[in-house]
């Protein structure tokens, strides 16, 4: 499985936290309805998958993002992340 959560701990560290809710306002993403519920939140985690397939494509300038590259993604060290996509944007 992929993970928004930790994804996010790779991709965001200056967020002060990596909660749901955290990361929906950073990213400026609706809100659509109380924190919690299913519904609302799994509305707001599609649209935060969203953004970090966004902006992993326009950081690393690649014409797609893939499940296996986020899987492989979240497994690597926030620290390793740079060179991690510089190897995947060349292949």
């Amino acid at each position: 499985y992929a993970c928004t959560m930790l994804l996010a701990r790779r991709l965001y560290p200056q967020v002060p936290n990596h909660k749901l809710g955290t990361l929906v306002d950073y990213h400026r993403l609706p809100r659509t309805g109380a924190a919690h519920r299913a519904l609302a939140d799994a509305e707001m985690a599609a649209q935060l998958w969203l953004q970090i397939g966004q902006d992993l494509q326009r950081r690393f300038a690649l014409p797609r993002v893939d499940h296996a590259l986020l899987l492989a993604l979240q497994q690597c060290q926030r620290q390793e992340v740079g060179a991690f996509m510089s190897r995947h944007a060349r292949a």
